[in-house]
């Protein structure tokens, strides 16, 4: 376990200090911490895992998901489909909350959701029942994947490998799509 002082002594010293200059100050020891809705883990020496079961687990119980999907979308994502029926106000309300979501937990801590749920951000402005079911299929997927998490670490030999791909013009309306990953 690494430790931020060489002693406890010197380490409740410090927090000490810490805590009469910011009275408000929250300090936590151990392996496993919760910030932000996030829940890290220390527990295996060299790496930590991050995760948002609280998070995952009331966006899976307000979009009502039951089921599972093996892949957040099917080879149709990019694929719009200009019969579909827009959604009534109160379904695209709840669209765009789940996709906005599913952004945040995406950001944070489950990136193999981001291809997907970027693209259904793109369609927040106007929702069809096809862009509905393409949610559906992520908020599936991710109900059958609920328990992956991150896991970062470093080793002796690090390097940073950074991947982008762009699409040109790849939408109806001419725009494009990016990504990067690291």
């Amino acid at each position: 376990e690494k430790q931020f002082a060489p002693n406890a002594a010197i380490r409740d010293s410090v927090f000490d200090k810490l805590k009469q200059r910011f009275p408000d100050l929250k300090i936590h020891v151990g392996t496993q911490l919760s910030y932000l809705g996030m829940s890290f883990n220390y527990d295996t020496p060299g790496e930590v895992n991050i995760s948002m079961p609280a998070f995952v687990e009331s966006l899976l119980a307000e979009s009502e998901t039951t089921g599972s999907a093996e892949t957040p979308a099917g080879e149709d994502l990019f694929e719009i489909d200009e019969e579909s029926a827009w959604l009534d106000e109160e379904r695209c309300e709840a669209f765009h909350s789940r996709a906005a979501k599913l952004l945040y937990l995406g950001k944070l801590t489950r990136g193999d959701l981001l291809t997907s749920t970027i693209f259904l951000c793109s369609r927040v402005q106007a929702p069809t029942q096809q862009d509905e079911q393409k949610l559906s299929r992520v908020l599936k997927y991710l109900n059958a994947t609920k328990n992956l998490k991150l896991t970062l670490g470093a080793r002796d030999d690090l390097f940073v490998t950074l991947s982008v791909d762009a699409s040109f013009g790849v939408h109806q309306d001419g725009k494009s799509h990016t990504g990067a990953a690291v």
